[in-house]
């Protein structure tokens, strides 16, 4: 039963916050991204800084 809402509500709700809701926050559109991506970074808890700069690069270029 909890499964579901694990495997759908996760990661709806992980990319409404990262590409809506903090890019929003900043009245400059490229700080928002930037942002929003060095969290996104973080929270994915790379092993380096390569993987670290790869999750950046990933969300600038979707957003």
């Amino acid at each position: 039963m909890f499964l579901p809402y694990v495997v759908l509500f996760g990661p709806v709700s992980e990319e409404l916050m990262f590409r809506f809701y903090l890019p929003s926050i900043f009245k400059h559109k490229l700080i928002g991204i930037t942002f929003s991506s060095v969290i996104f970074s973080i929270i994915h808890s790379p092993s380096n800084i390569i993987m670290f700069f790869y999750y950046v690069s990933r969300i600038v270029k979707l957003s």
